[in-house]
């Protein structure tokens, strides 16, 4: 398995971008999501399974478009404002997280 990290480049060939002055910023989202990702407590922060890797250069890609609306305005169209969903279930069913978290157990079971 790849090393459990998201690059710039990775970011870059998701959204397929062509050319992107803005190398810095996408490697910031690949940082902020690799992070975030490495914090999930179900996730083996030395090792990332495939879904979890898709998940996380999806969730760096949001971040990295996110940056053109900040207040959640995507653009507009013939019929109005695009506004941009705050979550993506395809995310979250990818790193379980929000509905999609596994259960868990907090502390130990004492069994009689």
């Amino acid at each position: 398995m790849a090393e459990p990290l998201v690059t710039g480049e990775d970011v870059k060939n998701y959204l397929r971008l062509q050319d992107s002055a803005d190398a810095a910023w996408l490697q910031d989202a690949a940082d902020a999501a690799t992070d975030y990702v490495n914090s999930l407590s179900h996730v083996d922060a030395t090792e990332w399974d495939y879904r979890t890797r898709t998940g996380a250069i999806m969730l760096a890609g949001r971040l990295y478009s996110s940056r053109n609306a900040p207040l959640g305005a995507a653009g507009f169209d013939s019929m109005g404002g695009v506004i941009s969903a705050r979550t993506d279930p395809e995310v979250a069913r990818l790193l379980r997280i929000g509905r999609y978290t596994p259960p868990a157990v907090d502390g130990p079971i004492e069994v009689e």
